[in-house]
């Protein structure tokens, strides 16, 4: 009777405050709601599709279900540009690195050709819209990406993303130290990959690389990069094209490897 009661007792006063209304203001609210009908149209709309094409993606990061998206929502004024690349060269950032913190391993990257991919809007989870590879190529860098697991385990360890909540991710193997403030940031998870739907990954590359890798067109900071939440060099890596991109992305997967381990050799 009390939730009853709540929801009824705005709705009764507001009918008793019309019905007090002269005429003419009664007409002119009349007139006034009939207006923002269309509006209102509109907005249900946006969100509705907002909404679905949240939920297209399919599970990522946040609950799948609408309190995910309603946080998502919620995180989008937090977002910030993604391809500038002056935040890299900040002395904090790179002290944060800790003694690979002025280090790149990328330093011959080419210039990846054609535009960037379209990035869907949403905070969470932050996907490739457009661009996408074959099944075969996907496939492909699943065996690649496996293959480099494979050589390299005495630093490395595989786990479940504890960024994606979902999916095997690459971490800095467990006898190995935490060797800086940034691998630390983001729980010593290095890499993973997208495989439900895009096969675009996201990295944590030292400062120099992750800088380069803007440049060239190779990738984009997440939006909530450099926000509590996510260090400033967590950068998505757009999905391989072709054979040749494939090798290009390989490397960079491997270039975050040996900046997340402290420098260590990395078998490629």
């Amino acid at each position: 009777m009390a939730v009853a009661a709540s929801i009824t007792a705005p709705l009764t006063e507001s009918i008793h405050y019309f019905r007090h209304l002269s005429p003419e203001k009664q007409a002119a609210s009349g007139l006034l709601a009939a207006a923002s009908l269309p509006l209102l149209y509109h907005i249900f709309a946006l969100i509705r599709q907002d909404y679905r094409g949240w939920m297209a993606l399919g599970p990522g990061g946040l609950p799948y279900n609408v309190r995910g998206w309603l946080i998502n929502s919620a995180l989008r004024p937090l977002g910030r540009e993604t391809k500038g690349t002056d935040c890299y060269d900040r002395e904090k950032l790179r002290s944060m690195g800790g003694d690979v913190g002025n280090k790149g391993w990328l330093g011959d990257l080419p210039v990846r050709t054609g535009s960037r991919p379209y990035i869907g809007p949403w905070m969470a989870p932050h996907r490739q819209m457009d661009q996408l590879a074959s099944p075969e190529l996907n496939k492909a860098l699943r065996l690649r990406f496996d293959d480099i697991i494979s050589k390299n385990r005495n630093i490395i360890t595989t786990k479940l993303s504890v960024i994606e909540r979902q999916g095997e991710a690459i971490f800095i193997a467990d006898d190995i130290p935490s060797p800086h403030a940034i691998a630390a940031g983001v729980r010593r998870e290095i890499t993973h990959i997208h495989e439900r739907n895009d096969f675009s990954l996201h990295c944590t590359l030292s400062p120099e690389d992750a800088k380069l890798v803007v440049l060239n067109g190779w990738g984009e900071r997440h939006p909530l990069a450099g926000s509590i939440l996510f260090s400033t060099c967590y950068t998505m890596i757009y999905a391989p094209r072709n054979e040749e991109e494939l090798d290009v992305v390989c490397r960079i997967v491997c270039a975050s490897i040996a900046f997340m381990t402290g420098g260590k050799d990395v078998n490629f």
